[in-house]
């Protein structure tokens, strides 16, 4: 038995010993001009899984390879590949020094922009937040609309769950502003009448950055006693993206491209889909609040130092409030809205910039009765329009001054209504307002706002002069301290 064993464990450590690979191969790689030693060159035997890389004084070594013939591999970017065919018998060991020739790396171009100017008036105060897209479309209980997406935010709160109306610090929907590529959105809301506004008028997929001011907005924004809401459109794309989506809500669809050297454009549509699926799938005639709307953008840079943008947006939105076999008749709402506005922006020199634009709103709000519950003469048509013209002149003086100008004019006016009541209750307004923004930066820290601003109204004929100061202090990385003081009015 002893001997039948001893037997056995000489076979095994013999075809051990046999089928073990010991064959190496090791050595240096250099370059052929400098005769430098190449780091981080890939080294591997061709059809296999085998490899290495060379370590920073160029030596490389592969060790227990099998026996038999190869292509050993040598790859590094900027040089040209180079390969040796090699033998590998009766536990061999190679030595190779390596030379290795620089070739030049054809690439595509590669465009990095920045924007030539940087506003340092560009945020409103320190404390601010700001919101990206992504973060719209993927909060929580948001239906992936923008201002549904602000209950997010410390001090802002939905006024309920079927609005996107909200509370800033207490002030009520009415003290807010919605801003739009700069311009003051008279009713920023979809599904008004039926749906109490549950739905905002922009849509995510063009929305390039939001931002809400709790309170301390400088001069530059006036006519509001509660927050700001700014929200800024995407410019378009350099090459051609479109994509469709699908929330809980609507459907949307979103194009974006190049038209020429220099210029751009952006399309989006977004229409709701379950006020169809409803009506197909219930034998009722109960009816469904829905809205369709469309957005269309071009962007235009005519020079380096020129830039020509021009948008509309247009909605259609209602709904069939009394349409049952219960009563006789109808009682339908229906508002369509348009916004038309443009601006040419631009650099007078490396210091001083300036903007120009012009918007043109109009939205018609009805409610037309033809039922046996509802008295006919509560139909009512409101047709109103605002009309706006505003210039900006920012100039950065010099290191620790910078001077912003603006000035605006508009009129909002009933183009006709049927509703006397609200016709008288609500007169044409027209006004003007100015402003003048200086920052003071102290230290790469501190800076302090210092602005005055000066509005008037024909609603109550009064010219009002607010000043308005802030100061920012960077105590450390992650702590920050701000302060604020201003005189607001709300006409």
């Amino acid at each position: 038995m002893n001997k039948l064993a001893g037997i056995l464990f000489l076979l095994l450590f013999f075809s051990c010993s046999v089928a073990l690979p010991n064959s190496k191969i090791f050595g240096t790689v250099t370059d052929s001009t400098t005769n430098q030693p190449l780091p981080y060159v890939n080294i591997f035997l061709l059809n296999t899984t085998i490899g290495c890389v060379s370590d920073t004084s160029g030596y490389f070594e592969l060790n227990d390879l099998p026996d038999g013939q190869y292509i050993l591999v040598f790859q590094r970017i900027g040089y040209k590949q180079s390969e040796h065919s090699i033998q590998l018998k009766n536990n061999s060991v190679l030595k190779l020094n390596i030379k290795m020739s620089a070739n030049i790396v054809n690439a595509d171009n590669i465009t990095i922009e920045d924007k030539r100017w940087n506003s340092p008036f560009a945020d409103f105060f320190q404390g601010d937040y700001k919101l990206t897209r992504m973060q719209i479309v993927n909060q929580p209980g948001a239906f992936e609309d923008p201002l549904r997406a602000l209950q997010s935010v410390t001090g802002v709160i939905n006024q309920s769950d079927y609005t996107s109306n909200m509370y800033i610090r207490g002030s009520r929907p009415n003290e807010q502003a919605v801003i739009l590529d700069g311009v003051l959105l008279q009713n920023p809301y979809r599904l008004r009448m039926a749906g109490y506004g549950g739905i905002s008028i922009i849509n995510p997929d063009i929305i390039d950055s939001l931002r809400v001011s709790l309170g301390g907005f400088p001069a530059s924004y006036g006519n509001r006693l509660g927050g700001l809401i700014e929200i800024n459109t995407t410019n378009g794309r350099k090459k051609w993206t479109n994509h469709l989506s699908l929330d809980l809500v609507s459907t949307r669809y979103f194009l974006s491209g190049p038209l020429w050297q220099n210029a751009k454009f952006v399309f989006s549509l977004r229409k709701t889909y379950y006020d169809f699926l409803l009506k197909k799938l219930t034998s009722s005639k109960s009816s469904y609040p829905f809205f369709t709307d469309a957005f269309g953008k071009f962007v235009w840079q005519i020079a380096p130092q020129l830039t020509f943008k021009f948008a509309i947006i247009s909605g259609n939105e209602g709904s069939n409030l009394l349409n049952n076999k219960l009563f006789s008749g109808k009682v339908y709402s229906r508002s369509q809205n348009l916004i038309v506005y443009g601006n040419v922006s631009g650099f007078l020199s490396k210091d001083l910039n300036y903007k120009i634009a012009i918007a043109k709103q109009y939205n018609v709000d009805s409610l037309n009765a033809s039922s046996s519950m509802v008295d006919y003469y509560r139909s009512y048509r409101i047709k109103s329009s605002r009309a706006s013209i505003t210039s900006r002149i920012e100039w950065d003086t010099n290191s620790w001054l910078s001077i912003a100008l603006g000035a605006e004019a508009f009129s909002t006016r009933k183009i006709w209504s049927q509703a006397e009541a609200i016709h008288e209750s609500s007169p044409d307004h027209r006004g003007a307002n100015a402003y003048i923004n200086n920052l003071i930066k102290i230290n790469k820290n501190m800076r302090l706002k210092a602005g005055l601003r000066s509005d008037y109204s024909n609603v109550n004929h009064q010219l009002t002069y607010d000043p308005r100061f802030s100061f920012y202090w960077k105590l450390a990385p992650e702590l920050d301290c701000g302060l604020a003081y201003g005189i607001y009015h709300q006409s």
